[in-house]
C-alpha cells in the first residue's frame, strides 16, 4: 500500500553550510509491509535525516518496525532505527494505544544528521499490516 504524503515542502533555497535542500515529510500509511519510500532517492545525492517521527497505531497483537534506506527483498537494505517494537492490544475501553517513537540526530543543530548512502531512499518496513504516521527532516545534498 502506498505512502499518503500530508506535506511535502522542499523549499527551493539552499542551506549555506552544506548547499543542500532541506525537506520535511509527513506521511501515513496503513499498511507499510513490503517496504514503503518515504523520501525517494536522489541520484548522485544522499538524504541525511536530522529527526524523525513515528507513530504506529495499534490494532491487536505486536509489531515491529523498521526505518532504514534502500529496499532489498520488501525491508530497507540498511537498518537506520528498529526493528521498534509496538503493542498492537487493545485497552478496555476498546481503543488501540499508539507506539511513538522520536529520532533527533542533530539535537544541538550543529551537524547535517544521520547520513544515508548515497542514491538511496529512505524506506520503512513492518511486521504486520497497521497504520503508521512519518514525519522526517532533513536536507539532501
Amino acid at each position: 500500500m502506498a505512502m499518503t504524503f500530508n506535506t511535502t515542502s522542499i523549499p527551493l533555497v539552499q542551506i549555506p553550510a552544506s548547499g543542500g535542500l532541506p525537506f520535511h515529510v509527513d506521511a501515513y500509511c496503513a499498511d507499510v509491509t513490503g517496504c514503503e519510500d518515504i523520501v525517494a532517492a536522489v541520484a548522485g545525492k544522499s538524504h541525511y535525516i536530522k529527526r524523525i517521527k513515528i507513530r504506529v497505531d495499534g490494532i491487536g497483537g505486536t509489531v515491529t518496525v523498521t526505518v532504514g534506506s534502500g529496499e532489498t527483498t520488501s525491508a530497507p537494505t540498511k537498518i537506520m532505527v528498529g526493528p521498534l517494537s509496538g503493542s498492537k492490544e487493545i485497552t478496555g475501553a476498546g481503543y488501540a494505544p499508539a507506539s511513538l517513537y522520536e529520532y533527533d540526530f542533530d539535537p544541538e543543530g550543529k551537524n547535517m544528521g544521520r547520513k544515508l548512502t548515497l542514491s538511496e531512499a529512505l524506506t520503512i518496513d513492518s511486521s504486520a499490516a497497521v497504520p503508521v504516521n512519518v514525519s522526517v527532516d532533513g536536507v539532501t545534498v
